[in-house]
């Protein structure tokens, strides 16, 4: 088990869940998130992937329950177990500027912290993605 792959692991889940092959019931999962966060009016949209039931509904909710039975998968290709994650999440919010932007967060049992700032996505009519800090 190596703790240092935890960062690399974050950032691999949360791009993958956020990019355009994440594609469920004729719609894109991002493009909800956006519509989400936008609602959201600049607080972030949080999918914490290790509670039990995620508090939202329809396509997303159904991509996410597919990418936690997914997760043991990734988790061992990157030589880690899931009981050394404390937190496990990604955040969704809408800039100032109106842009989206996504971070991966991670916490190991050590207490130390990893985020990585997902920005590389295909163009999406009306959403443009961009990094943000905590």
């Amino acid at each position: 088990m190596k703790l240092k792959n935890i960062k690399s692991f974050s950032h691999n889940f949360t791009h993958s869940f956020v990019s355009y092959n994440n594609y469920i019931d004729d719609g894109f999962v991002m493009r909800d998130l956006a519509k989400l966060a936008r609602a959201n009016q600049g607080e972030a949209i949080c999918i914490d992937w290790l509670s039990e039931e995620p508090p939202f509904c329809g396509r997303i909710a159904k991509s996410i329950k597919l990418w936690k039975k997914r997760m043991p998968e990734l988790l061992k290709s990157h030589n880690i177990t899931l009981d050394c994650i404390f937190a496990l999440r990604t955040e969704v919010r809408v800039m100032p500027n109106y842009e989206v932007s996504v971070l991966a967060f991670a916490k190991d049992i050590n207490g130390k912290e990893y985020q990585s700032l997902i920005s590389e996505f295909v163009d999406c009519p009306s959403t443009v993605f961009v990094h943000f800090t905590v």
